[in-house]
């Protein structure tokens, strides 16, 4: 038996109790048990309609993730792709201007800057702090 099965079985029972003590004359624990059903029967609702949404917002969920997650990480690809044509720029202006490089390994040895040829002592800080 399911659960649902069951709830329904309970609620019947509930009801048909609240008859027997109607009939019989207690209106008190008829009113009781009536409400009972009734909270039962409203907090099953209750429950269905969060169901529903979870399952929605679910779908949503999925739905949008695989449509935008192919493009942030595309986004993310041509980032990287153009952060390293950057780098390799101003490591190309760096090692052409010379003049003390900033971006030397070696920055309080300039007798090493005169041996860079080929951009080995270069090595990108990132950007300044404001």
């Amino acid at each position: 038996m399911s659960e649902n099965e069951n709830v329904d079985e309970l609620i019947e029972r509930l009801g048909r109790n609240a008859k027997e003590y109607a009939i019989a004359g207690d209106w008190a624990s008829a009113e009781f048990l009536t409400a009972c059903a009734n909270t039962i029967k409203d907090q099953r609702a209750r429950i269905e309609y969060e169901q529903d949404c979870y399952e929605r917002s679910m779908h949503l969920v999925r739905v949008y993730q695989d449509k935008l997650v192919p493009k942030y990480e595309a986004l993310v690809e041509k980032l990287k792709q153009e952060h390293d044509a950057l780098i390799s720029d101003l490591r190309g202006c760096a090692i052409e201007s010379c003049a003390e490089c900033m971006y030397c390994l070696y920055r309080t040895a300039p007798s090493f800057c005169s041996d860079c040829t080929d951009g080995s002592n270069w090595r990108w800080k990132g950007a300044k702090e404001a």
